[in-house]
């Protein structure tokens, strides 16, 4: 993956001599904060040690999740700190910032198991999305919790309704399915996403499924970016 390129170059071609407008200041304020761009989003950051039974606890900021397989089907370790959460190409519109980290669950499943796995929230989020990776099988399935105002899919995978399809995967050559959805509002804590698996009718083998999540940072947090960001613009003017 492709990170945030430095714009320092950039915003040192573009300084004039005298004080410039507050609009560009705030500009190159947001670009110029180390890391500014993945910062916007909070992701799914799993708390150590992984569970291969029972629940799995993590936060998405300051947010704890609770996540329960009921049938224990978590694998031995879980994707720790992945850059696939800011792929356009899997996730399309709903990839996070370039630069982005974050976790994700990932889930082991047979031919005709069907399963619920369950995400809890410990607090508030607003505009969550859920990103599910990498369906392999053709015709397996993860179905979503209703409400999502957006989704976005892999050309490997298609939506009808709440439910992503697997199209090709790795058997016809292809990288799988993937896809996102984003719930628009305020979800208080005791919300619970749920994501079907249903391999039922599938003719093979076993898969994994990766799911991850993330939401924007609140709005207090984003006004913290911009005045850090405005704070070193206005050292950097004094030293000049």
């Amino acid at each position: 993956m492709r990170f945030v390129q430095s714009l320092r170059f950039a915003a040192a071609a573009l300084r004039p001599a005298r004080p410039f407008g507050l609009a560009p200041a705030l500009l190159l304020g947001v670009w110029l904060v180390p890391g500014a761009a993945a910062a916007l989003v909070t992701t799914l950051q799993v708390t150590a040690p992984w569970q291969t039974t029972g629940p799995n606890t993590g936060f998405v900021g300051a947010v704890p999740i609770t996540a329960v397989s009921p049938g224990n089907h978590w694998t031995g370790t879980f994707g720790d700190n992945s850059s696939g959460y800011a792929s356009t190409g899997t996730y399309g519109s709903l990839a996070a910032p370039a630069g982005t980290l974050g976790d994700f669950l990932i889930v082991s499943y047979l031919t005709d198991q069907v399963e619920s796995v369950t995400l809890t929230l410990g607090g508030t989020l607003v505009d969550p999305v859920l990103l599910i990776g990498d369906i392999d099988i053709v015709g397996a399935s993860v179905t979503v919790t209703p409400g999502g105002d957006v989704k976005t899919n892999s050309v490997d995978g298609v939506w009808s309704g709440d439910t992503l399809t697997a199209l090709a995967g790795v058997l016809q050559g292809a990288p799988g399915a993937s896809g996102a959805v984003r719930y628009p509002g305020t979800f208080p804590a005791g919300t619970v996403f749920t994501l079907t698996a249903n391999f039922s009718g599938v003719t093979s083998g076993g898969d994994f499924i990766a799911y991850g999540l993330y939401a924007p940072v609140p709005e207090p947090a984003s006004a913290l970016l911009l005045l850090l960001g405005l704070s070193g613009l206005a050292a950097r003017g004094r030293r000049t």
